[in-house]
């Protein structure tokens, strides 16, 4: 429970500190820090796996979408501490989404406000600042990739990565692909399939 009351207060906080007190923090913060990234990327993928499927396997996933969701994205969270529903910020049964449209819009709406939040109190998450302060980085992808996907907070988050990129956190890889393609409302499967291809850290991401 104290675990996930620490990942979710990240969510309703607002913070300003300078870069030696974000090192600082995200030293002391690594483990949660790695755990919260570890619970976004995971629904990350569950939303990837929508792009990847066959038509007739959307439809069918699509008629009994929340046996699926329970069974491929509630009972496989990596970590088991963390609610994730309450981690999506759904509290009543009313506000499951019932299809993959509506699931899809609040992971990717989620991810955003998290990784704009972990960023402004701890800086960028980056591969190497992760693997420096929490000693693994076993993601699949960078963490670019929640900016990338379609979601209210482009503003926010095209200010967060320039600065992000300024200092060297984020790749000219990296913010190549949120200025190309970040932030639009509808991505095609093959874009979609580029994303996952270029953001994977065995081409050599930072």
């Amino acid at each position: 429970m104290k675990h996930l009351l620490s990942i979710s207060l990240l969510l309703f906080s607002v913070f300003s500190f300078s870069q030696v007190e974000k090192d600082s923090l995200f030293k002391k913060d690594a483990a949660l820090i790695y755990d919260t990234l570890k619970v976004m990327h995971h629904l990350e993928r569950a939303v990837m796996q929508y792009y990847l499927m066959p038509e007739q396997d959307r439809i069918s996933t699509g008629q009994n979408f929340q046996e699926y969701i329970e069974a491929n994205v509630l009972a496989t969270n990596p970590v088991p501490d963390v609610d994730l529903l309450r981690f999506l910020e759904i509290y009543i049964k009313k506000d499951v989404p019932q299809d993959w449209k509506n699931f899809m819009a609040k992971v990717n709406n989620t991810n955003a406000k998290m990784l704009l939040t972990l960023t402004h109190k701890y800086g960028y998450p980056s591969k190497q600042r992760v693997e420096k302060y929490a000693g693994a980085y076993n993601l699949p992808n960078a963490s670019v990739i929640f900016a990338v996907r379609p979601n209210r907070y482009y503003d926010e988050m095209a200010k967060m990565l320039k600065k992000a990129h300024k200092k060297g956190d984020l790749s000219d890889h990296d913010y190549d692909l949120f200025l190309a393609i970040g932030g639009r409302e509808a991505i095609s499967t093959n874009e979609v399939k580029k994303i996952e291809g270029h953001t994977r850290f065995t081409i050599g991401e930072q």
